[in-house]
């Protein structure tokens, strides 16, 4: 009997070895850490026991890695991910059927020419999203995009349909970039592949401007300093009678206008210490309240170009009655 044990560990033993089908299955070839062959002196795929850690291993021609006989515990949803040496479950990205949410720690980044893109074929950009409906929606507390681009654009957006290209809500801050000579500001095209029509920005430190590319220069100029505003063209008004109806000639100007005062003055903001003159909106509002209009803040502006008409109109009756004066002297002469 003692004979028969001991052949039957013998035989146990061999079929472990050499990895054949034994009286309890198949069994592979057990080592130690210690004692287990270098993986690049047996085949690839070679398997072996690790009785180290209680693990299957295969070797890959380097290094001998583990072999998982049950995915790891994981919740709905969740992905399996390869670590190095082994599967393990993630709550990365989960896959619900209907939509797929990604959670990152820190940064994702995109090292092909394409990142994510829904619809359409865009070689250029690393990260492209579109959809039928609505594009992206971001929120952050801090700052949600931190884009750059050493080529052309840091960030593309289009419509398919007509629609808005983006909506931001809040205040956008737009300066000038550290890696780029142009001036930070809105750039107008007809079309996003030809050539600029126009731009709205800054221009140096002190300035804020508006850029026609067809007149090659700065229209107009605010410094934000002094408040000052430079034309480089004369302004105009619409003044076509296409636009216009219901038309009444204007009366008693003459009498009005005499009821206005005209003032040198000093604005109180110290940044504005030039001597003015002007009118009082209050006093101009008695006598053409639709000159004046009043803003949410309760403060009056006066529309002077609204009083131009009215010193035309007392002009014509001053010249009338001079020519009275002068017809009246020369009959008495």
């Amino acid at each position: 009997m003692k004979k028969l044990l001991l052949f039957f560990l013998f035989v146990h033993n061999l079929y472990a070895q050499m990895g054949l089908l034994s009286p309890y299955g198949v069994e592979v070839p057990r080592f130690s850490a210690a004692t287990r062959p270098a993986p690049n002196t047996v085949g690839i795929g070679t398997m072996l026991f690790n009785s180290t850690n209680g693990t299957h291993q295969y070797s890959d021609g380097s290094a001998w890695r583990n072999l998982s006989s049950l995915p790891p515990a994981g919740a709905l949803h969740q992905t399996l991910r390869y670590d190095g040496s082994n599967w393990v479950s993630s709550n990365l990205i989960e896959n619900t059927g209907t939509k797929i949410r990604i959670a990152v720690p820190d940064n994702i980044f995109f090292t092909s020419t394409v990142g994510i893109y829904n619809i359409g074929n865009e070689s250029d950009f690393g990260l492209g999203v579109a959809s039928k409906d609505k594009g992206v929606f971001i929120e952050a507390v801090k700052t949600a995009i931190d884009a750059y681009s050493s080529n052309s654009y840091a960030l593309s957006a289009k419509t398919r349909d007509g629609g808005y290209s983006a909506l931001f809500g809040g205040r956008m801050i737009i300066g000038k970039s550290a890696n780029s000579s142009l001036e930070g500001g809105i750039e107008f095209r007809d079309d996003v592949a030809k050539g600029s029509l126009g731009f709205i920005g800054m221009r140096g430190t002190t300035e804020l401007a508006v850029y026609g590319y067809g007149y090659n220069n700065y229209i107009q100029r605010w410094n934000i300093n002094t408040g000052s505003i430079c034309y480089a063209t004369t302004p105009t008004v619409c003044s076509d009678i296409r636009l216009k109806k219901d038309f009444r000639p204007l009366t008693h100007s003459s009498q009005k206008l005499n009821q206005l005062q005209g003032y040198q003055y000093y604005w109180k903001n110290e940044k504005s210490p030039d001597l003015q003159t002007g009118l009082i909106a209050q006093e101009v509002q008695k006598i053409f309240p639709e000159l004046v209009k009043t803003d949410y803040e309760g403060m009056l502006s006066v529309d002077y170009v609204g009083l131009i008409p009215h010193l035309i109109e007392a002009n014509k009756s001053l010249s009338a009655r001079i020519e009275k004066l002068e017809a009246a002297l020369l009959k008495q002469h």
